[in-house]
């Protein structure tokens, strides 16, 4: 019978199987994070920026500057840049391009731009 006492109970047992995964996996992670806490910085695992001249696993447009690619991850720039945002969320051609020429722009600028944006984003600029 649809609504009964078994489907409550079922319906209870998958809450509680989800919650126990849930508070199983806040465990592990919370015990991971312990281990590292641990460790002197010396020895913590830095985590690297990609080669933006080279393919990466998260780069999934290529701006071509000076006729050189940059491989870059399309969400990260449009966080950053209200023009960037406009160019991939808006009714323009770079939309659904998976290439797209930057004219004008210098090559190193644009590289130098990309390491600033994209985490883990330790370089930083120097303002001096």
């Amino acid at each position: 019978m649809p609504g009964g006492p078994g489907t409550s109970t079922l319906r209870l047992n998958k809450c509680h199987m989800t919650y126990s995964a849930t508070v199983l996996n806040i465990e592990y992670i919370l015990s991971v994070f312990r281990l590292v806490q641990d460790l002197p910085l010396h020895e913590r695992e830095k985590p690297t920026r990609p080669d933006f001249s080279q393919p990466w696993s998260q780069g999934d447009v290529i701006f071509s500057v000076e006729e050189r690619p940059l491989f870059v991850n399309k969400s990260v720039c449009t966080l950053w840049s209200p023009v960037m945002e406009a160019m991939f969320n808006g009714d323009f051609l770079e939309k659904d391009a998976k290439q797209i020429a930057l004219p004008g722009k210098k090559w190193d600028h644009m590289y130098a731009l990309m390491e600033v944006i994209h985490p883990p984003n330790n370089k930083g600029l120097d303002c001096k």
